[in-house]
């Protein structure tokens, strides 16, 4: 018995120790949960007040447009809706994650619709298909997007008539979604454009080709008098790309002709007609790597861009040859705190583009006086070409050294084919409101306020009605992989421009860093910008222009911009 009743007692002092373990357990489990609850109740609150400060905009970007179409005074002025955009456009860029942010990019595309209507500008319905795209592309799983979709395709149908366009875009509805009530319409609507269309009378003639080489890249351009269909495919054994135009024939001029290239990684280019009403175009490389396409207008053309496989060139700037030895200066973070990619590689700048906007038959703008943009900004670049040289002993190229006419994708091919570190386009701005001065500085990225739209839209010069490829350009700009650096760059070369002017000048308006879809950088493979140095429409920035001591003094200004940059790279 006396034993039975001691292993009784230890039975009992084990049960209970393991009875002290699992309350423990709990309590610390039931910590772990008062932890995560006040975690999750602080999250929540935060998600609450920013859901409420959201909310707030958008009823005030609401009442705005409520008073707008009452007020038929408002209603009849541009800048008033423009004001009721941007109250929208405030909200996403704040508070991007609220379900009121997909609402009020939607509600924008509409604006831009009601725009169009009352004041009958295309370019509003440019605005709307961004627009309505950005809706799609940030916000997949929005509810706005069965209705974005299907407004996309009726803009092509309804209002700008492009058949072709709006068939593509109800074949995408109906594929995304392919229960909504609405696909019969979207099929009604593809059958009459396949029965109504007439076919097309005339062929778009292929006038020539043009191209720019590099060791690394090359572009190719090929010149048509209308826009006109392609269709593009690589193929291997040999290494080549043809692109397929239609319905096109080949001017008289360049028919059966073979464009040999003895430089690059291009070997030639072929052209023939395919057929009755196709063109085909064909690359013959050694080898590529990837190639993207994109159409321009105004003159219509279609720009190829295509990489090279090869490791590419490595810079040793002369400024760090004549050096003495000494420890490699570590690269600076740049100004969120982060290490761009050039940065962590530790990479710097041996040759500079530097692209004198304008020239030849395009004289940019003009002054009430007659002066002319395309020589102010060739002269600002020759000067600032001998500073640097001289300065920090970097090979320096100008797209244009006299007064001759460049297309847009002609400069940055040049940058690009050259294996610049850095593309610098040089301008002076020009508004109808003669008041505006100041200098700004730009880089590549969707317009978010009414002057970079405006300011693009002039340098641009693109005609509102040649909107069909859109897609194309803003996968172009999405996929630009130098915005972040870009952008950097041109923050201190903004900084910079502004000391060293306000040092001289003390009326110096600084307009800040912008971004905007600027042709000119489209497909640029470096960091690049565009310098507008001063308002040529602005009494007295004209008077300064006219000065060759304020010229030299721009050309120094944006070379403490470039040698800001560079120093920040290590």
């Amino acid at each position: 018995m006396v034993v039975v009743s001691k292993l009784f007692r230890q039975v009992d002092i084990a049960v209970g120790g393991v009875y002290i373990l699992r309350i423990l357990k709990r309590l610390f489990l039931l910590l772990a949960l008062l932890n995560l609850s006040l975690f999750c109740l602080s999250h929540l609150e935060l998600l609450a007040q920013e859901q409420k400060e959201a909310l707030q905009l958008h009823q005030q970007a609401m009442a705005k447009y409520v008073q707008l179409q009452k007020e038929p005074s408002l209603k009849g002025k541009p800048a008033e809706w423009k004001k009721c955009i941007d109250s929208f456009r405030e909200l996403v860029i704040l508070y991007p994650r609220s379900p009121l942010a997909e609402r009020s990019v939607f509600q924008v595309a509409e604006i831009y619709q009601e725009m169009f209507n009352s004041f009958g500008s295309q370019g509003y319905l440019m605005e709307a298909l961004l627009c309505l795209s950005t809706l799609l592309n940030q916000y997949p799983d929005s509810l706005y997007g069965e209705q974005a979709l299907l407004t996309t395709a009726d803009i092509y149908y309804s209002k700008l008539k492009d058949e072709s366009a709006a068939r593509e875009e109800y074949l995408k509805f109906i594929k995304r979604f392919p229960q909504s009530p609405q696909c019969e319409l979207a099929r009604e609507r593809i059958a009459s454009i396949e029965q109504g269309s007439p076919k097309r009378n005339g062929l778009v003639v292929v006038n020539n080709i043009r191209h720019w080489t590099g060791t690394e890249y090359t572009r190719v351009v090929i010149d048509v008098d209308d826009e006109v269909q392609y269709e593009n495919k690589r193929l291997i054994d040999p290494d080549r790309i043809y692109f397929d135009l239609c319905p096109a024939q080949i001017s008289p001029n360049i028919a059966g002709m073979t464009f040999p290239v003895k430089d690059g990684f291009l070997k030639r280019i072929r052209i023939a007609q395919h057929d009755k009403e196709v063109v085909r175009v064909v690359l013959d490389f050694a080898s590529i790597s990837d190639y993207s396409v994109f159409p321009l207008y105004n003159p219509n053309r279609i720009v190829i861009d295509i990489l090279g496989t090869g490791k590419g060139r490595e810079v040793t700037p002369a400024h760090l040859a004549k050096t003495a030895e000494r420890p490699p200066k570590s690269s600076q973070p740049n100004r969120s705190g982060r290490y761009s990619l050039a940065r962590q590689l530790g990479l710097t700048v041996g040759r500079i583009v530097l692209d004198p906007g304008h020239g030849g038959r395009d004289p940019g703008a003009l002054s009430s006086n007659g002066l002319r943009e395309k020589d102010i900004t060739l002269d600002v670049a020759l000067r600032l070409k001998k500073l640097l040289e001289s300065g920090i002993g970097c090979e320096v190229i100008l797209t244009r050294s006299t007064d001759r006419f460049l297309s847009l994708e002609e400069r940055t091919a040049i940058a690009n084919s050259n294996e610049a570190d850095l593309f610098v386009s040089i301008h002076t701005n020009a508004s109808n409101n003669s008041k505006l001065k100041g200098m700004a500085t730009y880089f590549l990225n969707f317009a978010i306020t009414p002057d970079a739209e405006a300011t693009a839209a002039r340098e641009n010069a693109i005609s509102s009605k040649n909107i069909r490829k859109l897609q194309e350009l803003i996968k172009k700009i999405t996929l630009n992989t130098k915005i972040g650096e870009s952008k950097e760059f041109a923050t201190y070369m903004q900084q910079g421009m502004s000391s060293f002017l306000r040092g001289h000048y003390k009326t110096t308006s600084n307009l800040g860093v912008k971004q905007a879809p600027f042709y000119v950088l489209i497909g640029a493979n470096m960091p690049s910008i565009i310098v507008e140095v001063a308002f040529i429409t602005n009494q007295e920035e004209e008077r300064f222009l006219s000065q060759p001591l304020y010229r030299q003094r721009l050309s120094e200004a944006i070379y403490k911009g470039i040698v800001d940059y560079i120093n920040s790279l290590g």
